[in-house]
């Protein structure tokens, strides 16, 4: 089961108050044997939060190993989606005024789906392998301009406590605030050990290769 939830999952006020909303949130999809990455979606000026939503690209069975269940419902794309079906029905703000922050950087799939709806991105740990800011130069030199402009425009990177200095868009939710290395590492760690579960059951699961016609 996911750990205790933060005291405020409905509103945040701080960096570091939000990026553990964030990381309790990708705790929720490693916990139910998908990848431990997760997002929540805040109105920028006021901290109320309109959304959560983790990773859901696998399933994990009564028996057996996790399956793929949507290999598009990374925590972002989902996010937007939620956000375009419920915008007109809830009366939510326009997306410029909206931040969601991840707790890893985006791939090229959600950085799309990001970049199309219009909002900030708030980012708290680098992913090397496949983010968007893979290189974390911010430049986003593999996206087309104008997507390239939009991204440096819009997308930032939270500075840490005693290490990394913050990068990219100030139009983020509590861009000027730094979060904890403790946060940060811990962001890092449940997607990577995550991953590493998934990967191992996704392994051990189905036929060997021996057996196959």
């Amino acid at each position: 089961k996911p750990g205790p939830a933060p005291a405020n999952t409905g509103a945040v006020n701080s960096a570091e108050s939000l990026a553990t909303l964030a990381l309790w949130t990708a705790q929720r999809g490693a916990d139910a044997g998908s990848y431990g990455i997760g997002g929540a979606l805040v109105e920028s000026a006021t901290g109320r939060v309109l959304q959560t939503m983790p990773n859901r690209v696998f399933r994990t069975l009564s028996a057996g190993g996790p399956f793929v269940d949507d290999p598009t419902a990374h925590g972002e794309r989902q996010l937007m989606s939620w956000y375009l079906a419920q915008r007109e029905a809830l009366g939510l703000v326009s997306p410029g005024e909206l931040t969601v922050v991840t707790t890893l950087d985006p791939c090229l799939m959600c950085a799309s789906a990001l970049l199309t709806v219009g909002v900030n991105v708030g980012v708290i740990a680098i992913d090397d392998y496949s983010g968007v800011n893979y290189d974390s130069s911010g430049s986003f030199e593999d996206l087309p301009e104008p997507l390239r402009g939009q991204a440096k425009a819009t997308f930032g990177y939270y500075a840490v406590d005693g290490g990394r200095a913050g990068q990219g868009s100030r139009a983020i939710a509590y861009a000027d605030q730094p979060i904890t290395s403790d946060t940060l590492d811990a962001c890092g760690t449940t997607y990577t050990t995550s991953a590493d579960q998934v990967r191992s059951a996704r392994r051990a699961s189905g036929a060997t290769p021996a057996t196959l016609p």
